[in-house]
């Protein structure tokens, strides 16, 4: 299938005949963005989602009580580590070994339960071995009113009410659909339009503060 190509905004017409449902109806295209998903954009997702998901005044006293606990676990690990050289010689093999395991699983609950967004970064880059779409290049057209994706498999026209935050880092823009999903725009593809100014200018369109972050 040829590469759909814009000319003064509105598609070519060769290009035009293959995909007709692709017809801006106010003739603007403000952005162009064409990608291939790699294992560092499913990490930056990642930090994204967990930095900025909005916490209700429960998610926020849990995770305070999480991060104690993670804390707590962490700093007994730590302490019965440095007292190995104690506390060992004078214990039964079994007792040893069961005071090891102990200490381990706290250290790596302390972790987990300390800095998930740290662990969740690391997960998401495993889980890009059961990414099916490697290779895939997607292409995003932003308008006036409207945004669409191409995929080689299918197409998607969406109004920029459906975003429910607009998150920009120095490498990306996320338009979340919700708490965890989200599109993916990476700053260095853009063939059409100023990424600088692409977050600010979407997060407008769709009546939403832009978050920023590092």
């Amino acid at each position: 299938m040829p590469e759909f190509r814009w000319y003064r905004g509105s598609f070519r017409p060769e290009a035009e005949r293959l995909r007709g449902g692709f017809y801006w109806g106010d003739g603007r295209m403000e952005f162009e963005v064409r990608e291939v998903y790699s294992k560092s954009d499913l990490k930056a997702l990642n930090v994204a989602a967990t930095r900025t998901k909005p916490l209700k005044t429960m998610d926020k006293i849990g995770r305070g009580f999480r991060r104690f606990w993670g804390g707590l676990l962490l700093f007994s690990g730590v302490y019965l580590v440095l007292s190995f050289p104690r506390l060992l010689p004078g214990l039964p093999e079994e007792s040893k070994r069961m005071l090891i395991y102990g200490v381990v699983m706290a250290l790596i609950f302390g972790v987990l339960v300390s800095f998930p967004g740290k662990i969740g970064a690391l997960l998401s880059g495993l889980s890009w071995k059961n990414y099916k779409d490697k290779g895939v290049e997607l292409a995003w057209w932003f308008s006036e009113n409207e945004f669409k994706l191409h995929t080689p498999v299918s197409d998607t026209c969406c109004q920029y009410s459906v975003i429910d935050r607009v998150v920009e880092s120095p490498t990306h823009v996320f338009l979340f659909l919700d708490a965890r999903t989200a599109y993916m725009i990476r700053k260095d593809s853009f063939l059409a339009g100023d990424a600088d100014i692409f977050g600010s200018w979407v997060a407008q369109k769709c009546g939403k503060e832009l978050i920023k972050i590092k």
